[in-house]
């Protein structure tokens, strides 16, 4: 077993049929953890405004992942949520490098570069490495993270025979 699927496996130690499902090829499970991100994502909806702030904050002033985690974390416990120092982390990864992709994204539009691909991180997890060197329409918005903690990054692709 992948040490990605490992990962996966330690959120369903209270749901072993839906595991069951992944390990038997059932359920994508990429698919799954972006579905269970997407869950989570809803039951903080009334707070994404702030941990929006608070990613913004960490961008423009160069702040490691443990301390907008921990400004999630502080901010959500102000507001009656109780999360982890973990789970604040792996949103404040998550959601920098959304963030930082989308701009990239935006910033390809803005000048016509109509393809872009994964440039996989050094220490690119298997789903990441799967992926790298396949390209994806600038428009598609749903490309990079692939999953919770990635660090991946997109860059444009260029093509040089039509010029």
């Amino acid at each position: 077993m992948s040490s990605s699927l490992m990962k996966l496996k330690g959120q369903f130690e209270n749901a072993p049929v839906l595991w069951d499902a992944v390990e038997n090829a059932q359920i994508n499970p990429l698919m799954l953890e972006k579905h269970m991100y997407k869950v989570k994502t809803e039951i903080m909806g009334s707070h994404i405004d702030g941990i929006k702030s608070i990613i913004s904050e960490g961008i423009e002033k160069g702040y490691r992942y443990d301390k907008v985690g921990d400004k999630i974390q502080r901010y959500l416990g102000v507001k009656g949520v109780e999360i982890s120092s973990s789970d604040s982390e792996k949103i404040a990864v998550t959601e920098t490098h959304w963030s930082i992709n989308e701009g990239r994204r935006q910033s390809f539009q803005k000048v016509g570069i109509k393809r872009m691909e994964i440039d996989v991180a050094l220490t690119a997890c298997e789903i990441c490495s799967d992926m790298s060197g396949e390209t994806f329409p600038v428009d598609q918005t749903d490309v990079c993270p692939v999953h919770t903690r990635c660090r991946c990054a997109l860059v444009p692709v260029f093509n040089f025979e039509n010029n």
